[in-house]
């Protein structure tokens, strides 16, 4: 094999391991969504998923938008906003029972609408005109970053139109922005050296500042709470702050200085506060919580995926695995709330950095879409580097799941 079909075939591992992972955190995440849980339930159920035969483990919305954004990436070859956006809405009357939070069905109804001129009105007029500032358009973002691959200012372009569709406020977007950004940048890493965390987040920050900066200007403040209207999900830490050490208590009040401090940079407040846990011996999950969050909101739940892989990176005491790529969705979930967003994003950044022979074969078998998702990622390789790929078998045990298992072709969501 020569060095540059070396080169392809670990970018093609990765582009795989990035949506297989994400599919992967949604589907055992959901297990876990709005709870709290022991870590050892999180290992126990993740043994009881490894001994599934026969039945799948389903996915939620979060993985249901991303295949419509994936697919239609692909059949338009790039971004094309009302037919992304008819997919968003025919995915949800095609299954409805997903998991879709209650306002952003308000959207999709008004997106059917054939008289409707502009795709981006429903959710700009949503919340009084401040438009939402949740997770849902970070969720799904990953396939936008694999598709602008080879360029960085597309895949911010890109990751803001999508998020736009359905969340219109800057914290919404941005959060897309970010994760987009974390996914693309985990791509480029080597991993024939250790990855230097914080050089990662530094990497981030630069880029961050740039958009918070620029937007501060021209969007809106932050919008109404979405809470639990938003999306119908509670999202919340069970940890209360009679339960915190005085360490807790004093690095809490240290993290809200410093997020008063750039008022119009949040993202990059959090991604301060991420370097400084970083370069900690130790951190608990209830500093997480409070700190970098792990709720719906995107400004609450991006860092805390991104958290969770640059984290994992080395090992966990408590989630004894030796596969990295397992232990980033584990922790994710670890930190309750909003999981199988957390561990969604999470996994597309820890998949897009180790490679689809980083994601347990149990995980591809039981978890709902994940030989789709290996599917669309071969897709969006051949898209962005104008590659073609030669039929493997992998690429046939693939076809035979879909075809006996999820139906519609996986370029299609219609």
């Amino acid at each position: 094999m020569t060095e540059m079909a070396s080169v392809a075939q670990i970018l093609r591992s990765r582009f795989r391991g990035c949506l297989a992972a994400a599919v992967a955190g949604d589907c055992i995440g959901a297990e876990f969504e709005g709870r709290c849980r022991p870590v050892d339930k999180i290992l126990g159920y993740v043994e009881h998923v490894n001994k599934q035969r026969g039945r799948e483990v389903e996915f939620t919305d979060d993985t249901a938008m991303a295949r419509s954004v994936a697919s239609s990436l692909i059949e338009c070859k790039g971004f094309d906003a009302r037919d992304m956006a008819t997919r968003f809405a025919k995915e949800y009357k095609r299954e409805s029972g997903r998991g879709y939070g209650g306002n952003v069905i308000t959207v999709f109804y008004r997106l059917l609408d054939e008289g409707l001129q502009d795709v981006f009105e429903p959710a700009r007029e949503q919340f009084d005109g401040r438009g939402s500032y949740g997770n849902g358009g970070a969720m799904r973002v990953a396939p936008v970053a694999l598709y602008a691959y080879g360029n960085v200012e597309k895949v911010q372009d890109v990751a803001k139109q999508t998020a736009m569709i359905t969340h219109f406020n800057r914290e919404g977007y941005n959060g897309a922005i970010l994760e987009a950004l974390a996914v693309h940048l985990a791509l480029q890493q080597s991993k024939d050296e250790n990855l230097n965390v914080v050089k990662f987040v530094d990497n981030l920050l630069e880029k961050m500042r740039i958009v918070e900066v620029n937007d501060a200007g021209s969007s809106q403040s932050e919008g109404q709470a979405v809470g639990q209207s938003e999306d119908n999900k509670t999202g919340q830490s069970e940890g209360t702050e009679g339960d915190q050490s005085e360490e807790e208590k004093g690095s809490k009040e240290a993290a809200s200085s410093k997020e008063a401090s750039l008022p119009d940079q949040p993202y990059c407040a959090k991604l301060e506060i991420m370097k400084e846990f970083l370069q900690r011996e130790k951190v608990s999950r209830q500093e997480v919580q409070d700190q970098l969050g792990n709720d719906i909101k995107a400004l609450n739940s991006v860092p805390a995926a991104i958290f969770s892989f640059l984290h994992c990176t080395r090992s966990v005491d408590d989630i004894p695995t030796d596969n990295a790529l397992e232990r980033t969705i584990i922790y994710a979930i670890s930190l309750g709330g909003d999981t199988d967003t957390i561990a969604t994003m999470a996994g597309a950044i820890a998949g897009a950095y180790y490679g689809i022979e980083y994601v347990p074969p149990p995980w591809m078998k039981a978890c709902e879409g994940a030989n789709d998702a290996v599917r669309f990622a071969d897709q969006l390789y051949c898209l962005a580097t104008g590659e073609t790929i030669e039929k493997d078998n992998g690429d046939e045990d693939s076809e035979d799941a879909q075809n006996k298992g999820d139906g519609a072709k996986p370029s299609t969501t219609e």
